[in-house]
């Protein structure tokens, strides 16, 4: 739910992990991925990864098709 990715305004998120990104809407993926930021001089970045089976009709979709459709 929207309300719950707004439980985290504020925060600074050095890894994300999403499990069945496709069960998630783009309102929360995107709320999540602006909150990964670091000042850290240990964590030399931020990152988040993602599992899924890319269903047709999800945001993600659009951003992987270039890979699932890219000549062999």
């Amino acid at each position: 739910l929207e309300k719950d990715a707004e439980q985290w305004q504020g925060a600074q998120i050095t890894c994300v992990y999403w499990d069945e990104l496709t069960h998630f809407r783009d309102f929360q993926f995107n709320y999540l991925r602006t909150r990964t930021r670091t000042r850290s001089t240990i964590q030399k970045g931020v990152y988040i990864k993602c599992s899924m089976n890319p269903d047709p009709d999800h945001f993600v979709r659009d951003w992987i098709d270039h890979v699932i459709n890219a000549p062999s």
